[in-house]
């Protein structure tokens, strides 16, 4: 996907009657380059509407983030700052 692929894809919804406002993304790597093309980052999370000057606003796949830090924390684990470790095992003993 690119910023250019993107936004003709949207004009293209909106010749048909529809109002683009909000776009989901799963925010992964592979769409770096389309946001990176609207200049959409952490501190700007809109780009211009390419019809008018409304802004189109991203939000991330919330759902897919938590399986994605489900799928994490099982295969990784992670340590909190006190050292105390979260992992797989903890959630399968508190489980139990």
């Amino acid at each position: 996907m690119t910023g250019e692929l993107l936004t003709e894809i949207i004009k293209e919804i909106q010749k048909i009657g529809f109002t683009v406002i909000a776009i989901v993304s799963n925010m992964g790597g592979k769409n770096n380059k389309v946001w990176n093309d609207l200049n959409v980052n952490v501190n700007k999370t809109y780009f211009k509407n390419p019809d008018c000057e409304r802004n189109i606003w991203v939000f991330c796949d919330v759902p897919h983030l938590l399986k994605l830090m489900r799928n994490h924390l099982v295969d990784e684990g992670l340590r909190l700052a006190d050292g105390t470790a979260v992992n797989k095992k903890l959630i399968e003993d508190l489980m139990e």
